[in-house]
């Protein structure tokens, strides 16, 4: 099969980067021709402060259509004459222009949703430190101009707004996309539940890892996070809750962004706490693998939570926020603990739980290795990958 991948990557590679990658490197592996239309963010930040009015304007005309990346997809259809066009993330310089593209020159269209960016202007359902969905089921999500929900700017939010509502009432995600995956039922749900898409039109397809780290051992006798230093990742509940943990304890902290002063003032202060700051994933991996267990205190709804597959992959149980698909990917194995979202107390009660029954956490560990080999292996994810894209191609072929 021949397949065409698009993609606009980050400015800071994260999960959406790493799955896309996996998902190539599956598909080549097993001996598929794949061809990437790709774009990043990089640079973006910076273009939106020298000029916001002019660069506002500009980026939010080409996040609702770009010519530009039409063309670019007609030309390498015609070149690379793909079988299934396989639409990873286009916010915000590709666009849907990618779809009507493909569809115009009779190419099957398959969206990932990697994100809540098609019912979500800020792409989160997050806002002031909580869930937020003030916009779900909204044609014109205008709560989100009013909060100024994108990069914080109700004049940067206004585009990504109409964006939404335009390509809502013009029913691009039911016309021009044959079929969508979600990383799991949570995520699923809540575009069902937004109206957006049918429920016959998405399946659940997990993330994966294209290379099996194996099981670690845990002797690194630390308690770790991974993950972006934000307020939507808990970040704070877990300092709030190691207050509450015995100063034997060691944390390890992986990752950075804007509460990394919070992290690197709080590490000075408890000798057992270290912040190692922003590696490659495959040292973030290692890490897990040597970790008694992975803490993962998102108070946001992550769409899958890569990191607790990671982590089990490792056998490293984690104990994650009973929210979203956190809840969904620890709850549906015997590896993990759930707590309440921001709950300090509980958390520190699920931490202190784990220092004191040894015997229970090794359970965890097999469990959590058996979950990852049933679940989440590139074996098994390769063939669901294949079964989209033919029921994809069904969907096409039938109109």
């Amino acid at each position: 099969m021949r397949v065409l991948l698009i993609h606009n990557r980050y400015a800071l590679r994260g999960g959406e980067d790493e799955s896309t990658d996996a998902e190539r490197a599956l598909l080549e592996s097993n001996g598929h021709a794949v061809e990437m239309l790709e774009v990043s963010n990089e640079g973006l930040s910076d273009t939106l402060e020298v000029r916001r009015a002019t660069a506002a304007l500009g980026m939010g005309v080409r996040s609702i259509w770009s010519r530009q990346a039409g063309r670019a997809v007609d030309d390498h259809i015609a070149r690379f004459q793909p079988d299934i066009v396989h639409v990873q993330n286009t916010f915000p310089k590709l666009s849907p222009a990618v779809h009507y593209a493909a569809q115009r020159n009779g190419v099957p269209v398959v969206q990932t949703l990697r994100n809540y960016r098609l019912i979500c202007p800020k792409a989160s359902f997050f806002r002031d430190g909580a869930p937020c969905e003030d916009c779900l089921g909204k044609v014109v999500p205008t709560p989100s101009v009013r909060h100024g929900c994108y990069r914080d700017s109700r004049a940067t939010t206004v585009w990504v707004a109409a964006g939404q509502a335009i390509h809502t009432a013009l029913g691009t995600w039911r016309s021009e996309v044959d079929l969508f995956i979600s990383p799991s039922e949570f995520t699923r749900h809540k575009y069902i539940e937004s109206g957006l898409i049918p429920a016959d039109r998405i399946v659940v397809k997990p993330n994966f890892l294209a290379d099996d780290p194996g099981p670690g051992t845990g002797e690194g006798d630390y308690f770790l996070f991974v993950g972006r230093l934000s307020e939507e990742k808990g970040i704070a509940t877990l300092l709030a809750a190691w207050s509450q943990v015995p100063h034997t304890e060691r944390l390890e902290i992986i990752g950075n962004g804007p509460l990394n002063s919070e992290v690197e003032a709080f590490a000075a202060r408890h000798p057992g706490v270290t912040w190692q700051g922003r590696v490659s994933n495959d040292e973030a991996v290692r890490a897990m693998g040597r970790a008694k267990a992975l803490i993962f205190p998102s108070v946001w709804y992550e769409t899958f939570g890569r990191v607790a597959m990671e982590a089990f992959a490792t056998g490293t149980p984690v104990i994650g926020s009973d929210l979203g698909a956190v809840a969904e990917v620890v709850a549906g194995s015997d590896a993990g603990m759930l707590f309440e979202p921001g709950n300090a107390s509980e958390l520190a009660k699920a931490i202190n739980w784990a220092v004191g029954e040894r015997g229970a956490m090794r359970d965890m560990r097999r469990a959590a290795r058996a979950t990852y080999e049933d679940k989440y292996t590139a074996a098994g994810n390769y063939d669901q990958l294949l079964a989209a894209y033919e029921l994809a191609r069904e969907r096409h072929a039938a109109g």
